[in-house]
């Protein structure tokens, strides 16, 4: 089984309003979701239909008010559903913290994941996360199911709407979804890291 984040994903061309998108090696995207993974037509027609909004609404993504713009498309009314990594925790869920493997940040922290879970959790949506740097716009995200914010530990929480304080109270209540391919860097352990334990402000 392929694990679902690549470490090095190099340059990947999807199309954003007639131009080559490129993709960071720094991005955290599934191989599912890249170009020649099975959910990479929802991907594609999830930004034509980004870029269609931004054209018919560009007051809506002023850039000059966001470092990311997320769009989410709707796959409800045709009954499409794609998996999902990140699920809600649900009672009797276990809880454990450890570092995930493939966050790519300089000194990652601790990130929570949930076990058990022996189905895939399947969501009625998509969402792609878009920046722009140095005039080209870039593919950072794109995951099964609504917005998910960074985890509070990351440097991009402060950037996205609703801060650190939407960030810590998301992560209180999701986990990643604990799967041969979706594991930690070493041992779990059931102690909440600083960030989930503190509020926003003393940590």
């Amino acid at each position: 089984m392929k694990c679902p984040y690549s470490t090095d994903l190099g340059e990947v061309l999807y199309k954003y309003q007639g131009s080559a998108l490129s993709t960071p090696a720094t991005a955290e995207i599934s191989r599912d979701f890249l170009p020649k993974g099975k959910y990479a037509k929802l991907v594609q027609e999830a930004l034509d239909t980004c870029a269609d909004e931004v054209r018919r609404n560009p007051q809506h993504f002023d850039w000059r008010d966001r470092r990311v713009m997320d769009f989410t498309l709707d796959l409800e009314d045709d009954g499409r559903q794609i998996e999902r990594y990140v699920v809600p925790v649900a009672p009797g869920d276990r809880v454990l913290f450890g570092r995930y493997r493939f966050h790519k940040a300089r000194s990652p922290q601790e990130s929570p994941f949930v076990q058990g879970r022996s189905r895939p959790v399947l969501a009625p949506s998509l969402t792609i996360e878009l920046t722009r740097a140095h005039g080209r716009m870039m593919l950072v995200r794109a995951y099964g199911g609504e917005y998910i914010p960074p985890l509070p530990w990351q440097a991009s929480a402060g950037n996205y709407e609703g801060g650190l304080a939407r960030s810590r109270d998301f992560w209180l209540n999701h986990a990643f979804v604990m799967a041969p391919c979706i594991r930690p860097q070493g041992k779990l352990n059931s102690r909440p890291p600083k960030w989930a334990r503190e509020p926003v402000g003393q940590h």
